[in-house]
């Protein structure tokens, strides 16, 4: 499951599960990681809010809302 540069929905649905609202999606150094369709399916169906950064600002988003008491889970791709 992990180890690609398209993030698929049993990766949201661990988020999901564990109680995030919010997933913010760390696409890489050079943003070439993306969401496959399907996860992005999955998340408009139950309404989770998706916010898509290069890793970088995705960490410091995460950290953010974190610190908001938000309910947040992230996926952070480490490379490219």
């Amino acid at each position: 499951m992990f180890g690609s540069h398209t993030f698929k929905r049993k990766e949201l649905e661990e988020l999901y599960e564990r109680g995030a609202e919010v997933l913010v999606i760390g696409t890489g150094t050079n943003g070439v990681a993306e969401l496959a369709e399907e996860a992005k399916e999955f998340a408009e169906e139950r309404k989770i809010e998706l916010i898509e950064l290069l890793s970088v600002e995705a960490i410091k988003k995460f950290n953010e809302l974190a610190a908001q008491n938000r309910k947040v889970g992230t996926i952070i791709h480490v490379t490219c």
